[in-house]
């Protein structure tokens, strides 16, 4: 087999080599066919926001937020995955707000703040049943990193009504597979 030029690598993993975050081999997901390296917990001390790429959109460091805290796995997570995997909890948003939002976000400053931006990029709060105050969207799947990238901000011109009798139930829809 031929060896591939550092040109030919994805623009990501060239990122994360030049950074020289520590990387699992359990951590390595795929964004349109190119294997891409989502960082460890390994390199937690470090402020996430200096070691995420400049281009992670919101959605794609809400993911990596999600996974470090999964990876952490401690008694009482501030931020987690509800058991289906579809939707995301803030179990307590001031531990939220003064110990992972400056770590992920430079911009954003106040849980309303965070809101609004899932809000515009089209995520939808679940407002009754188990699942009651957390937050889905179709495309934001765990374990499905390469989803996140077609996570697109909605225009309010093009946002549908939101319609809670309407709400999905994902603990009747079947599990997601590992891919």
């Amino acid at each position: 087999p031929r060896k591939r030029s550092k040109s030919q690598f994805s623009h990501k993993t060239a990122i994360f080599e030049e950074r020289n975050v520590k990387m699992d081999s359990t951590q390595r997901t795929k964004v349109r066919g190119t294997p891409v390296n989502v960082p460890s917990v390994a390199g937690r001390n470090q402020k996430a926001k200096e070691r995420l790429p400049n281009n992670y959109s919101f959605p794609q460091r809400l993911f990596v937020i999600l996974d470090e805290e999964e990876a952490v796995q401690k008694p009482n997570p501030v931020i987690s995955w509800l058991p289906h995997g579809r939707a995301f909890m803030i179990n307590d948003p001031n531990a939220f707000t003064e110990t992972i939002m400056p770590n992920y976000f430079s911009n954003i400053k106040k849980l309303s703040a965070f809101r609004r931006q899932l809000n515009i990029n089209g995520f939808r709060q679940l407002t009754k049943g188990a699942d009651s105050g957390a937050y889905y969207h179709e495309l934001f799947l765990q374990g499905r990193f390469h989803l996140s990238r077609g996570i697109t901000k909605v225009k309010n011109k093009n946002k549908p009504k939101f319609d809670a009798s309407s709400e999905p139930n994902f603990y009747k829809m079947p599990p997601i597979e590992e891919e």
